[in-house]
Order: C-alpha cells, then sequence, then structure tokens
C-alpha cells in the first residue's frame, strides 16, 4: 500500500483535489492543532518541516439526500463555500441545499501547499509523510 493510500485510510475524509490541492476535514484539522502536530497562522496550516498550507473553507458532497440522481454532478467533488454559492446553495453545517436537491456534506478546507512543499530535495512529498506519520 503507497504512503498516499494509507494516508487516506487513516483520515477519514482526506482526498486530493488536483494535482497540488488536499482537503481535509474539520475534525482531522482541530485534531492537528489540539495534538501539536500541527498549528494554524490565520489561514495557514504550518505542518513539521517549515512547510505552510494555504486553507480555504470547503464542503465535500458525500450524499445527494433526495434521490434525484445528483443533476449537479456534485457527490465526490469537492467545492469551496464561494463555489456553493455561486451555485446558488444554501450551506447549513452538514448539507447543502440547491434548488430541490439537497446534499450531506463534510466541513472542512482545501489546502493548497506553497511552492517549495511539492517535494522535498530528496523527491518525497511532506505532506504525505505528514499525513502518514513518517
Amino acid at each position: 500500500m503507497s504512503a498516499l493510500a494509507a494516508a487516506r485510510k487513516r483520515v477519514l475524509g482526506f482526498a486530493l483535489v488536483g494535482r497540488n490541492r488536499v482537503f481535509f476535514p474539520q475534525h482531522a484539522l482541530e485534531s492537528w492543532v489540539e495534538e501539536g502536530k500541527a498549528r494554524l497562522v490565520g489561514e495557514t496550516l504550518a505542518i513539521p518541516g517549515g512547510h505552510m498550507l494555504e486553507l480555504q473553507s470547503a464542503l465535500r458532497f458525500t450524499a445527494e439526500l433526495t434521490e434525484s440522481g445528483d443533476p449537479h454532478g456534485l457527490v465526490g467533488k469537492v467545492k469551496t463555500l464561494e463555489d456553493v454559492e455561486a451555485l446558488e446553495g444554501e450551506h447549513s453545517s452538514d448539507s447543502v441545499v440547491i434548488g430541490e436537491e439537497a446534499y450531506e456534506v463534510v466541513e472542512g478546507f482545501l489546502a493548497t501547499p506553497d511552492a517549495e512543499l511539492m517535494a522535498d530535495a530528496d523527491g518525497s512529498d511532506p505532506v504525505t509523510r505528514f499525513l502518514t506519520g513518517d
């Protein structure tokens, strides 16, 4: 099993979003901060090694609840709060309503690493190391 696959299993709700972004559920981020594994500096998450991840509030769509077939194609996707507003969605806790459709969502953050975080000099990925505890 790859380190990234192991990280996904340990961090419920963790999701890659494109090549350079990752979704962290709110509960995971709170846990890391409480345990001293990471710290928040404004809208930035500082992880070991001096790396910084820019955070943006986001939602991970996990299910369409009205059985209308997910006409917006959102299940399995991560959207920022601004994206949801652009869709005229109403977000409340663990749900979003768009028109007649209701979705179950996980609240969290879309994290974008700084340019230096993409790979350390040895070619390893600091985000994966952080998630796997290596």
